[in-house]
């Protein structure tokens, strides 16, 4: 199954938006707003501070929806000013990576290999594997 990696990035992203971030080259990834000028956190509450928050519309992340077994519909967000530490955040320029199932599969669609590939090699794989034993 494919998953999802990143190409992370020192430099400012180029427009307000919601990206997913590490500090440093911590292995936490978070989601963060970026204003335009300096990063905030995102929070479900607005227990210590913060400013309601509306997730864009065409946004670079998802927005995260409550489980299905739960009474919430929606969330609500709230913005919180992030103090420290904002010359140390980096954001995730997202791109997938495949697993070798789907890279045969794909191989096969296009041509590369045919679609009996699990018998069309055994013979030379035989002849090639006599040749190293002599």
């Amino acid at each position: 199954m494919s998953k999802i990696d990143y190409n992370w990035r020192n430099v400012l992203p180029p427009y307000p938006d919601v990206y997913v971030t590490r500090r440093r080259n911590s292995k936490y990834l978070t989601n963060r707003y970026w204003d335009g000028q300096r990063w905030f956190e995102i929070n479900y509450s607005k227990s210590r501070g913060g400013i309601p928050f509306k997730w864009p519309k065409s946004s670079r992340v998802r927005r995260p929806r409550p489980a299905s077994w739960s009474s919430k519909k929606e969330y609500d967000f709230y913005l919180r000013r992030i103090n420290q530490y904002q010359g140390e955040i980096q954001w995730g320029d997202p791109f997938t990576v495949y697993d070798d199932k789907e890279v045969l599969a794909y191989l096969v669609e296009i041509g590369i290999l045919p679609p009996d590939w699990k018998e069309a090699f055994q013979d030379s794989m035989r002849a090639a594997a006599r040749k190293g034993k002599e």
